[in-house]
């Protein structure tokens, strides 16, 4: 993957603030009893990594509760841009 410029990853921070935040309120509505438990699970190793201090595994999870709220929105052109 190439780098950013400072520019376009600013550009790109932009964009995902407004589409993840409408990924997930779309995604509500699709939640099933075996989604939360595999977010549960994600926020779990979340705060473990923030207590660590372990910013790799901070943003690892983030960004796997990010993609399993949003496949369960059933929405694979959502899930591509973020």
């Amino acid at each position: 993957m190439p780098r950013l410029t400072r520019s376009a990853f600013a550009d790109l921070g932009a964009i995902r603030a407004e589409l993840e935040p409408l990924a997930l309120r779309v995604a509500v509505s699709y939640l099933t009893g075996q989604t939360l438990d595999a977010l549960d699970i994600q926020l779990d190793q979340h705060i473990q990594a923030r207590g660590r201090s372990d910013p790799e595994a901070v943003l690892r999870t983030d960004c796997q509760f990010l993609f399993i709220a949003c496949q369960a929105s059933g929405s694979p052109m959502r899930l591509q841009f973020i």
